[in-house]
Parts: C-alpha cells; sequence; structure tokens
C-alpha cells in the first residue's frame, strides 16, 4: 500500500503531515510547482522541505495542473508537445534545485494521460505515474438504534 497526496494545499501540512510523522507513515506528495507559496492556502518550500526530512516523499504534480492528454484552444500539435515536455521537465527541475532530490513519479493531473505524455516520460527519465480510478464509492450501510440490547 502507498499513500499518496496529490496538489500542495497547506491542509497536507496542517492535517495529514502530523498524523503521517506520529504513526511513522511515509506517504508521496504529488505538487504542481507553479502553486507553491502562491497565498495562505498553498504549502512553502519551508514546509515542503520539512516534510521531505521527515519522510515525505515529494515528486510531481506538472508544473502548472494542466490537462496533459489534450490539446488546448487552437494550439498546434507542436506548441502542444513543448508545453507537455515543459511541464514534466520544469516541475522535475525546480524540485530537483529547491529540494535536492530526484523526481522519479508523476502524477497525472486529473488523472488524465495518453501516448504522447506516456512517451515524454520515459524520455525524460521518469519510472513510472499514478492516475485515479474513477468510481462510485458503495455507501454503508445506515445502522438505527441504540445498539444496546
Amino acid at each position: 500500500m502507498v499513500i499518496t497526496i496529490d496538489d500542495d494545499w497547506k491542509s497536507t501540512y496542517d492535517v495529514a503531515f502530523p498524523v503521517l510523522k506520529k504513526f511513522g507513515y511515509p506517504a508521496a506528495l504529488f505538487v504542481y510547482t507553479d502553486l507553491i507559496a502562491r497565498g495562505a492556502s498553498a504549502l512553502n518550500w519551508q514546509q515542503l522541505t520539512e516534510m521531505s526530512l521527515h519522510g515525505i516523499d515529494i515528486q510531481s504534480h506538472s508544473k502548472s495542473h494542466r490537462y496533459l492528454n489534450r490539446r488546448e484552444g487552437q494550439e498546434s500539435f507542436r506548441a502542444y508537445f513543448e508545453a507537455v515536455r515543459r511541464e514534466l521537465s520544469k516541475s522535475a527541475e525546480i524540485i530537483r534545485m529547491r529540494l535536492k532530490k530526484e523526481v522519479k513519479y508523476l502524477s497525472y493531473p486529473f488523472g488524465d494521460t495518453n501516448s504522447l505524455v506516456i512517451a515524454l516520460l520515459d524520455k525524460l527519465g521518469y519510472r513510472g505515474a499514478f492516475t485515479v480510478k474513477r468510481e462510485l464509492i458503495p455507501s454503508l450501510p445506515i445502522i438505527t438504534g441504540s445498539g444496546v440490547p
């Protein structure tokens, strides 16, 4: 089992990190670097450094969190290719520079990918990527009564 967290919201530091640290659970946090230090709700580099030193593996969620699997508006294929390459390479470069660690994994923004993204990940040296399995969570049975015989 792997504990993964997407996005770089401060609630990860305030809520999840203390619990993970208390019980010694490792986890992977996938951040998109354009959000870091962008307001009171976002994580900053100091918090990410502290988390990294205490068992949280900081990995890439891209640079801007754009859809990687499709072109935007009238974007040409060449512009799309360069944008995706930049999303993957720049986020890894920034994390590597700021946290002094290698980035080997990506969590696809919105869970979406295509063969071009996969080929670029391979070319850039990523070892793997994570997605989501979208399905409804079954509801729990409703128990009525006090439970006391």
